[in-house]
């Protein structure tokens, strides 16, 4: 994170909470604002020292509040049209960096038309993890990175085992980077009790008891998968 660094999030509703929480965790400087006093109030008795109740489509409000380099995070995903006014006036005291979060189809193709950082669609994008965690429950999908993009952890199938990472050319074969190998601590420890290597498991004798740290694309990825079943 840059020094110095601030973040301004309006909308407190439970996926904006969320941001400013684990943002507060990180000590992060950050300012937090919503229509609603009592919204407000809760995040003040949680240690938010800038916890702002504010009219989000006045100008003059925004602008005693907000500045042009600051990063702007909008999580106002049931008021849109709230949403996307805030959009404009943010534009016009000139910050160049705007987070939105959509929570519909329609509000997603609205806000890539207005040249925005990012947008931010949570349901749709855990909708999508979760389910395909369900179709590949052997598999554990740990965060999606992009759109499209996701780092899972996946077993070692039966026909990698004896062989090396470099042997197999996983990275050329399915177009993935693996970035990770899972591998049981010691020779007199449990499974279950396991280490992660960053550095140097490339020509590592894969084992059944291993598992990769892969990410790429979905399509890739799922060729990867079905060595697995």
């Amino acid at each position: 994170m840059a020094e110095n660094q601030r973040f301004v999030l309006i909308g407190l509703g439970a996926f904006g909470r969320e941001i400013a929480r684990t943002m507060h965790e990180h000590n992060a400087d950050i300012i937090v604002m919503d229509r609603d006093p009592s919204v407000v109030n809760q995040m003040k008795a949680e240690g938010f020292k800038y916890a702002v109740q504010i009219d989000n489509l006045d100008p003059s409000s925004l602008a005693r509040f907000v500045k042009p380099d600051d990063i702007a995070i909008l999580s106002m995903g049931d008021a849109f049209e709230s949403n996307i006014l805030t959009i404009e006036i943010l534009k016009e005291i000139g910050v160049k960096t705007i987070y939105s979060r959509a929570t519909k189809d329609i509000q997603l193709k609205i806000l890539e038309k207005m040249d925005i950082t990012e947008i931010l669609f949570p349901e749709k994008q855990e909708g999508r993890r979760f389910a395909l965690k369900l179709l590949n429950r052997d598999i554990n999908f740990i965060d999606e990175f992009a759109p499209d993009i996701y780092l899972i952890e996946v077993p070692i199938p039966d026909r990698f085992v004896g062989k090396t990472i470099v042997d197999l050319e996983i990275r050329t074969r399915y177009n993935i980077n693996i970035i990770g190998l899972k591998s049981p601590a010691s020779d007199t420890e449990v499974i279950v009790n396991q280490k992660m290597e960053y550095v140097g498991f490339e020509k590592t004798i894969l084992q059944k008891e291993h598992s990769l740290l892969v990410i790429g694309k979905e399509k890739d990825l799922e060729d990867l998968v079905k060595e697995t079943e």
